[in-house]
C-alpha cells in the first residue's frame, strides 16, 4: 500500500470521527 493512500484514508477516518463526535456533543452543549 502506498503512503498517500494511507494518508488519505487517515484523513477520511478523522473527518468521519469528527462529524460523529460533533453530532453527539452539539445537543449536549446546547
Amino acid at each position: 500500500m502506498s503512503q498517500p493512500a494511507v494518508f488519505l484514508m487517515g484523513m477520511f477516518a478523522g473527518q468521519v470521527w469528527a462529524t460523529l463526535l460533533w453530532a453527539v456533543l452539539f445537543p449536549l452543549i446546547k
